[in-house]
């Protein structure tokens, strides 16, 4: 299962990241890891530039591979 942590302490950045995370709910509907029963979390970091990035802390590293490339997969 993945779960998302989205309370970053700013009131702003708190709704970016919900935004963000329903994004990432519909791109990742159904999927789950086949041989895990850990959860997989999704948090949202704010780097250099101001942007919310996700830090995927998978279950394995096969399930976060997977997890990457939908996310992150070219038009």
């Amino acid at each position: 299962m993945i779960k998302y942590e989205t309370q970053l302490g700013d009131k702003v950045l708190n709704m970016e990241a919900r935004e963000q995370r329903d994004v990432y709910k519909r791109l990742l509907r159904g999927m789950h890891c086949r041989k895990c029963s850990i959860d997989t979390i999704i948090s949202f970091k704010k780097n250099a530039y101001d942007y919310l990035t996700p830090q995927i802390n998978a279950c394995c590293p096969e399930f976060e591979e997977r997890v990457r490339d939908k996310l992150f997969e070219e038009n």
